[in-house]
């Protein structure tokens, strides 16, 4: 099986032989256009902490900021505002806990993404992803990608959704 990480997901996607070298990388550029246009003011962290901890932690933190990554039953990733995610990383760091920003400078995997489904949606190519002799597993999803699901939906859900690696 193939499992990838957000843009991994491509990768994993091709190798699979889920989708062809040339969707893959119109995939590619067509989230790299929708996230170009969300640059700006946000970062990310990874925390050492659990996703019940990681909740705590954002509703206590003022400004934005929103689960984006749970690597495991004690890894995750926040996404967010510069100071918010600063704040966020101090917290954690200070209880003892792994915390590390690192260099994202857009809020993948958050809702920052809701009004950006039909712009990915018009750059991507109308395909659908096809069977495959290796299992291609979605980690937004955490279930096998089957063939002919269409590529709107499923790139879309890679780019917004947290992604869920503890499942």
């Amino acid at each position: 099986l193939t499992v990838g990480h957000s843009l991994g997901e491509i990768g994993a996607a091709y190798v699979a032989e889920s989708i062809t070298l040339s969707e893959a990388v119109a995939v590619v550029i067509s989230r790299a256009t929708v996230l170009d246009r969300l640059t700006g003011p946000y970062r990310v962290a990874v925390l050492g902490i659990t996703p019940e901890e990681a909740l705590g932690v954002i509703a206590d933190t003022p400004g934005w900021l929103e689960l984006s990554v749970v690597n495991s039953r004690a890894s995750v990733a926040v996404s967010g505002e510069t100071d918010a995610v600063a704040a966020a990383v101090a917290t954690v760091a200070g209880r003892g806990s792994f915390a590390k920003q690192i260099e994202m400078w857009f809020p993948a995997h958050t809702t920052a993404l809701d009004g950006a489904r039909g712009e990915l949606a018009s750059l991507l190519p109308e395909a659908e992803f096809s069977d495959s002799p290796v299992q291609f597993i979605g980690s937004a999803t955490a279930d096998v990608v089957e063939a002919g699901t269409g590529f709107a939906d499923y790139w879309y859900t890679n780019l917004r959704s947290t992604v869920r690696f503890d499942r």
